[in-house]
């Protein structure tokens, strides 16, 4: 407990020493948010940013898949991409199938998947990956996956524009929730905005919310 705290007050000031232009000693609280706490994704994120500006590929990599396996995560995807951002499509494929194999069958590893063979041109396989979560867990980013795949497998122009039409109508999917008050915050961090609470977000889809009671009625007299 103490070093998960730890670790989110070491991300939180390598964030205040960055935008101070202090890129050096970012780096070093970074590196040690991750340490005390691999899974903590901005913090991994973070720290294999640092690493690949060190010139340290190998490091980067190690970090993110270390935190991939403890929580599969767009951003972690995002930082990995960056590792070698002149890779082929198909090179990326390959690469990224190493980081997959700890949670194959996961939704964002599902996701990253469809994507990345989108990128390829290869829709069949971008459909394959997609699977069933088109029935089952439809959000606004599986929606548009499937738009993607349509208009590349040459869907009318109808039918990719219902898929999109769908996704604009869609719940977000998951995003930064405050577990205390269930507030949704556009990126991480440490503390709340809403109830100030510290270190309550998770990456979740928000609960839906309660319906409310109807008033209760008054009886005339």
């Amino acid at each position: 407990m103490h070093k998960r705290r730890d670790a989110v007050l070491a991300l939180t000031e390598a964030r205040d020493i960055l935008d101070e232009g202090k890129d050096i000693e970012a780096r070093e609280q970074a590196i040690e948010a991750n340490r005390l706490s691999p899974d903590l994704v901005p913090a991994a994120a973070m720290a294999a940013r640092a690493s690949l500006r060190k010139g340290s590929k190998r490091h980067a990599t190690r970090i993110i898949r270390k935190a991939w396996a403890a929580q599969p995560h767009p951003d972690l995807a995002a930082a990995f991409a960056e590792i070698e951002p002149d890779e082929s499509p198909q090179d990326r494929l390959r690469r990224f199938s190493r980081l997959f194999g700890a949670h194959p069958d996961h939704r964002e590893t599902r996701l990253v998947a469809a994507e990345l063979e989108i990128a390829a041109e290869d829709f069949p396989e971008a459909r394959r990956a997609l699977g069933n979560l088109v029935e089952e867990d439809p959000d606004a980013r599986v929606l548009t996956i499937m738009a993607a795949i349509e208009r590349g497998e040459g869907a009318p122009d109808a039918v990719v524009k219902g898929w999109l039409a769908r996704a604009l109508a869609a719940p977000r999917g998951p995003q930064w929730v405050c577990d205390k008050c269930h507030h949704i915050h556009a990126e991480w961090v440490p503390t709340c905005e809403n109830c100030h609470a510290f270190d309550t977000l998770s990456w979740r889809a928000r609960p839906p919310a309660r319906p409310r009671a109807p008033p209760a009625s008054r009886c005339c007299r």
